[in-house]
């Protein structure tokens, strides 16, 4: 009976440990970059605004 606990324990360990390692390597390979190229996209856009309003 303890063994079944501590194994559902270390069990929910490793399940919780690869959660938050998949949720790291998501943010650096997909949410960054995302951020990253929204950010130069807007800043493209505001200076063509600036270009378009010293016209």
């Amino acid at each position: 009976m303890i063994l079944d606990v501590n194994y559902s324990v270390d069990n929910q360990r490793k399940k919780s440990e690869r959660l938050a390692f998949i949720k790291e390597r998501y943010k650096k390979l997909v949410l960054d970059p995302r951020r990253e190229i929204e950010f130069e996209i807007e800043k493209a856009l505001d200076d063509e605004d600036g270009d378009l309003d010293t016209m």
